[in-house]
């Protein structure tokens, strides 16, 4: 995403990535991968289960969506 993110914006669109994880670590990772798009932690995987991507591979991790 980050290569076409700028792309997107310019067309008046907006991309935000959602992470089943806590907010420490989504902050930990915007900052050591300099992420330049919004990332949104799904604590408790409430969006992820109602978009069904949740455990799809009954791993206990959201999976790919775009």
């Amino acid at each position: 995403m980050d290569n076409n993110y700028d792309a997107l914006q310019q067309a008046g669109a907006e991309a935000v990535a959602v992470v089943v994880a806590s907010l420490a670590t989504v902050e930990e990772w915007c900052q050591g991968f300099k992420v330049q798009y919004p990332m949104l932690a799904d604590v408790n995987h409430q969006v992820s289960e109602a978009y069904a991507v949740y455990n799809l591979f009954d791993n206990g991790l959201a999976g790919p969506a775009v």
